[in-house]
Formats: C-alpha cells, structure tokens, sequence
C-alpha cells in the first residue's frame, strides 16, 4: 500500500514512515518495528494524517497510542503536545509531504538567534539544516539583522546579497546560515 493510498502514517524517522489505515495498525507498524530494530523507540512516534498533515497522535515508547482525547488514552501531563507537533515532528511532515507530492505545511511565526544575537523575528517550517533551524524573515527583520551585525563589527556581505524569495514577501535564511528557533 502506498501512503497517499493510506489516511494515517507512521512516522519512525524522516526516512522510515509507514501507512496505516487505523490508530490501531499504528501500534501494530510500533511494535514491529521495535521488535525488527532490536531496540525500543526512546522518542514519541508520531501518527500523522496523510491529507492535512496534522499530528493525530503519537505513540510512546512503551507501545500506548496518544491522542489529544480519545483513542487509546490523551496526551499525559510530561508531553506538550503542541509543542512535539510544531518543531519537533516538522521534519517528519516535510518529509511525509515530499513522500505523497503536496506542499509542506506552512510556515508559523517563531523567534530565533544568531548564538549571541537578540531573539529577532521570524517564519519556520520546523526543518533543519545541518543541525541549524531553518528560517524565513520579513525584509524588515532582515535590515535589522544586517544592522546587528554590522554594529558587531561583522562582515555582512552573504546577508546584504540576499534578496526576498519569488513572492517578494520573505528573505531565506534557510539551509545555510546557522539559527536556532527560540521555543
């Protein structure tokens, strides 16, 4: 079965994400997986619905399917749930998108660092490159960046040469300068 085929999927890792037509298969795609891998999963699996890419729930690493309410139990008091869905599980849903050929979702509104900058203003979609946030600014939030840096005594020329992408509305800082997304 494909997984555009599939209403739910199971997503292991950005590489390892199975369909699933139930909560119930999910635990049963975990358990299998677990026991082929010869090693319990120590992070929250999450089950993501293959159509608006919202997290439906997630499994825990003792096997128990989460859900906000309802199903097999709701989300226990240690996990914020919102908080695995935005940042943590986004490169699983980009990956999932890129698997079934539809857009990723889209970006949400985030604050984020240069190591020592102040927190500026910003757009991410929850990806990482090389270990760094990916992110998106406004043109306006871009002139302050340059502004930090060139009061830093920084050289600012790779920021200078970037120019908002083909909507005009946002600069890329994706995929290759170094920021990290303040929760």
């Amino acid at each position: 079965m494909k997984i555009s085929d599939a209403p739910l999927a199971v997503a292991f890792s950005n590489r390892q994400i199975r369909p699933a037509h139930s909560l119930e298969e999910a635990g049963e795609l975990f358990a299998r997986y677990n026991r082929s891998h010869s090693a319990a999963s120590f992070i929250p699996v999450p089950i993501i619905d293959t159509r608006t890419f919202e997290v439906v729930a997630y499994i825990s690493m003792n096997g128990r399917v989460w859900t906000r309410a309802g199903g097999h139990g709701t989300t226990p008091g240690m996990l914020n749930f919102d908080l695995m869905e935005g940042r943590y599980w986004s490169t699983r849903i980009a990956a999932l998108a890129a698997m079934v050929g539809r857009p990723a979702p889209k970006l949400w509104r985030c604050g984020f660092t240069f190591d020592d900058s102040p927190t500026f203003p910003g757009f991410t979609d929850g990806t990482t490159w090389n270990g760094w946030d990916n992110v998106w600014v406004t043109p306006e939030t871009h002139a302050a960046v340059i502004a930090w840096f060139k009061a830093q005594g920084d050289d600012t020329a790779c920021f200078e040469d970037l120019v908002p992408e083909d909507d005009g509305l946002l600069v890329s800082y994706a995929y290759g300068y170094c920021t990290v997304v303040d929760l």
